[in-house]
């Protein structure tokens, strides 16, 4: 955490310094998920519980329920709030710029002992973790063009390149193949191959045989 503080610091200051080229400076826009970062920050300092009005993308009309919050995530620009449902009694991971209103109530909570945000998240590559993928071993093969970027900027902390010649760079990767890591191989487009698991291959050639099928009509 000090580190990203300390490299958002010093593009704030950059930023700041360089006000008089704001029209030649452009930003990606972040949604609406820290409105209430404030409050759910002051409810996991003071371990009290959450209310919060959500309405998610799939749900026609909002509702109002408890949180006890456990952790917050970044990913994409966009905050995620995991947290204990009071009414449920397990843990659901919120989407920030989904939440219409968040408040702290007097009900406080015990963060659990056993509970620990890296090992919750681990081997995800995003926030999608409860649909009951493991963690596998995942091999894929890159252009030489493409995988200049990966090198760069790993899919995952736990890629390693295995081999590399000309043509092509081997990368292995200790992931949860969920439907964010999908989606993500899927972006690369045909400069990217998925060799194991089988399974998720065959996966991603039903996708692309789907989107096929969509643009190839007269």
């Amino acid at each position: 955490m000090q580190r990203w503080l300390l490299n958002s610091m010093s593009v704030s200051n950059t930023l700041l310094e360089n006000k008089s080229l704001s029209d030649r400076i452009l930003l990606e826009n972040i949604p609406s998920g820290q409105d209430f970062l404030d409050t759910v920050m002051a409810a996991m300092k003071k371990s009290k519980v959450l209310e919060i009005t959500y309405k998610g993308y799939w749900r026609e009309h909002e509702s109002t329920f408890r949180v006890a919050p456990y952790c917050v995530k970044l990913f994409r620009q966009r905050w995620y709030l995991v947290g204990n449902s009071v009414y449920e009694g397990k843990i659901r991971i919120y989407s920030m710029d989904r939440v219409l209103e968040a408040k702290l109530t007097d009900a406080p909570f015990s963060y659990p002992k056993d509970f620990s945000p890296e090992v919750y998240f681990e081997g995800c590559f995003g926030v999608i973790r409860g649909d009951g993928t493991g963690i596998e071993t995942v091999k894929i093969k890159v252009n030489a063009n493409q995988a200049n970027y990966l090198r760069s900027l790993p899919l995952h902390p736990s890629q390693k390149e295995t081999e590399r010649n000309a043509d092509h760079s081997i990368f292995t990767l200790q992931v949860r193949p969920t439907f964010d890591f999908q989606q993500e191989l899927l972006w690369n487009g045909d400069a990217l191959e998925v060799l194991e698991p089988l399974w998720l291959r065959q996966e991603l050639a039903g996708t692309v045989k789907r989107m096929w099928n969509h643009y190839n009509t007269k």
